[in-house]
Formats: structure tokens, sequence, C-alpha cells
């Protein structure tokens, strides 16, 4: 059992990768527009605000402007890049319809 969570969590990261990495391929900089971006949200929202990726996700393209990536999985860095900002407190299932409610975890900032 450990050792198959292990190879779900490396797929996880290595999904991510890929999808950032592509990103940065399509635009330049796109992952440090994305970080800064991201602590502008934090910025924003302030201390116990809660919130998904998908919701940082549309602030970003609404209130900085960053294009979407090619994957919008290269939003999966979100969590560790914000480590010291946030906190996860439970989960939702996600807004996106086609996800078929997938639950996703909602963050606290800090």
């Amino acid at each position: 059992m450990q050792l198959q969570l292990f190879h779900a969590s490396h797929s996880v990261n290595t999904g991510i990768t890929t999808a950032v990495l592509h990103a940065e391929k399509e635009d330049a900089g796109w992952l440090n527009k994305a970080k800064q971006a991201a602590d502008n949200f934090i910025e924003a929202h302030g201390k116990g605000f809660r919130f998904m990726v998908e919701d940082l996700r549309q602030w970003v393209y609404v209130n900085e402007g960053l294009q979407p990536p090619p994957s919008e999985r290269a939003w999966g860095f979100i969590p560790k890049y914000l480590t010291d900002k946030i906190k996860p407190v439970g989960y939702q299932a996600v807004k996106n319809l086609k996800a078929n409610c997938t639950p996703a975890r909602v963050w606290e900032i800090k």
C-alpha cells in the first residue's frame, strides 16, 4: 500500500512538473508570473480567507491578466510554493462541471 501511495504522489508531481515546463515553453517566465500573482492574491485577501486553487486561478486571470497555461495542472505547484502562507482546512467539490464534483483541497491564508 505504501508503495502505491508513493507512485501516485510521484505521478501527480511528474504531471505538475510537465505542465509547468509546457507553460514555460509557451510563455517564457510563466512560472515567475504565476508566483507573483499568487502572492498578490494572498495580499489581496488576507488572513483567514478560504479558497481552492481554482478560485486563485480565476482571480489571477481576471485581476492579474495572466494567460492560462496549456494545462491547468500547472497550477498544482501553488500549495507547495505558498506553504508558509496557507494551511489546508478540508476538501470541497470543485466548481468545474467537467470534473464531476471531484473533491479538492480547501486552503486558508495564515
